[in-house]
């Protein structure tokens, strides 16, 4: 009986062997990295299409949408580019090296989405497309060969603002906010904050407010993250009237003797338009439910918190 089960024991060790040595000897599809400058000297990326098209440029500030207007770019969105893009690898093997294989995989330029990165005069241009398939095709400009890149990056970095543009309008902290002064249709009112806390006053009325009253902590949490990802900034003169009767308006001062005034206006049932610093140039849409942060009743600054 001992027998048997170490003749089962050596057949058993053979066949683990034979496996690993076959896995081994298995050829690896060799691979290659798509773009070969060097990360830390990426200065410029360019991405169109036929319809749009975004250029970010590196400056000591940070990465920068250039066009008509020059905007921050989102680091986010900028961070995850170069993880997927700048470091990514591709099999040296292509899957066509034919002209009519640019055509069968929508490789061709008014089709294909175009991406250029640059590091001072050294550049790699590459044409991407995708079939429907969980991986992208590419190319390189002015070549036939096409590859298979293990990603996306055609449907995922498209070329429009509103995937490259940084959304934030305003960041400002709790303790920098000295005083918050609003004024709409039904009240004007001032929220002020000193050592002891926040206070409410208005023309007939003034109060301690609670630490973590509703009302307030709404209003302070959209300060310190106060985005919009839908904007205008060609003049429009009905637009910019609306703001002659604004739905609100808001003074914000802080501790370092700044003051910061937004406005807004209706735009439509859903959304309502906002400036900052009549800055007529840039006219960003935010949601009916931001200016409901600011226009409360002062019973709802009186409120005590639920612990």
């Amino acid at each position: 009986m001992k027998k048997n089960r170490l003749i089962l024991l050596i057949i058993l060790l053979i066949l683990m062997g034979i496996y690993i040595f076959l896995t081994l000897r298995k050829p690896q599809e060799k691979e290659t990295s798509l773009i070969k400058l060097n990360p830390d000297r990426i200065d410029m990326i360019e991405i169109w299409d036929e319809y749009d098209g975004v250029k970010l440029v590196k400056s000591s500030a940070g990465w920068e949408i250039h066009g008509d207007m020059v905007w921050d770019a989102d680091s986010l969105t900028v961070d995850s580019f170069f993880a997927d893009v700048i470091a990514a690898k591709y099999p040296l093997s292509p899957v066509s090296t034919s002209l009519e294989g640019i055509k069968r995989y929508s490789l061709e330029e008014h089709e294909a989405l175009h991406v250029r990165i640059s590091a001072g005069k050294e550049s790699t241009y590459m044409l991407f497309s995708n079939l429907g398939k969980a991986w992208d095709y590419f190319r390189f400009a002015d070549e036939n060969e096409i590859y298979q890149i293990k990603g996306k990056v055609y449907s995922v970095y498209f070329p429009e603002m509103a995937r490259w543009r940084n959304p934030l309008i305003l960041r400002i902290m709790e303790e920098e906010l000295e005083s918050i002064k609003v004024s709409y249709l039904l009240n004007d009112y001032t929220l002020t904050q000193d050592s002891s806390g926040w206070k409410f006053k208005d023309a007939e009325r003034e109060f301690d407010v609670f630490f973590n009253n509703y009302a307030l902590s709404k209003i302070i949490s959209i300060l310190q993250n106060f985005s919009s990802y839908i904007l205008d900034t060609d003049q429009n003169e009905e637009m910019i009237r609306r703001f002659d009767e604004p739905l609100a308006t808001v003074w914000i001062n802080t501790t370092d003797n700044k003051t910061t005034k937004i406005s807004f206006a209706r735009f439509d049932d859903d959304t309502s338009m906002m400036v900052k610093d009549d800055d007529f140039s840039i006219i960003h849409h935010v949601s009916h439910n931001t200016i409901n942060r600011f226009t409360r009743a002062p019973q709802a600054f009186m409120d005590v918190p639920a612990f």
